[in-house]
């Protein structure tokens, strides 16, 4: 991948030792708000499993931010690709660290950055969509920067809640 980061090199060889190519839907859609002017963003995804993010690392085509719990930090390699990428972390434990997270979301949409959220706040084994944390869709409100919907399909049969290593399978993002 010619000018590709570090991060995102890990990422794909990730997925292609692990069996899991990634089919993209839609892209068209991105590369036409960057002309128009809505850019930076917040890239809204469902989280469905451990490879949710390195899909997105290798896969989307801007560089973002990645809304993190801190426990990412202690995994093998989530942790190290997250420390590498200064992405916004908070403790799920600190009342006040959603209110936090999202002022450092806006900040960073202020700095023109795009951020990625997982707005259920984390995956569970069971199927379906979690209720959302509303903190960084405010924080797009207020900074005037548009949400952009991604769905993630196939990751949480690859990759589920509890399990050490990945099953093949193809992941769609659209």
């Amino acid at each position: 991948v010619c000018g590709a980061s570090a991060d995102v090199i890990v990422a794909r060889n990730f997925l292609r030792a692990a069996f899991c190519p990634v089919r993209i839907e839609g892209l068209e859609i991105l590369n036409r708000m960057r002309p128009r002017g809505l850019w930076p963003c917040v890239v809204a995804s469902n989280h469905t499993s451990y490879l949710d993010v390195i899909a997105l690392i290798a896969y989307l085509p801007v560089d973002c931010l990645y809304s993190a719990k801190q426990e990412i930090l202690g995994y093998p390699l989530l942790g190290m690709i997250t420390r590498k990428m200064g992405q916004l972390g908070f403790d799920r434990s600190d009342p006040q660290a959603r209110v936090r997270q999202a002022e450092q979301i806006q900040q960073a949409l202020h700095d023109g950055l795009s951020v990625v959220v997982f707005p259920e706040g984390t995956f569970t084994p069971a199927p379906g969509v979690r209720p959302f944390q509303l903190g960084a869709f405010k924080a797009a409100a207020v900074a005037r920067r548009p949400v952009v919907p991604l769905a993630i399909h196939g990751a949480r049969q690859i990759w589920r809640d509890h399990t050490w290593l990945p099953l093949p399978g193809r992941v769609t993002l659209t």
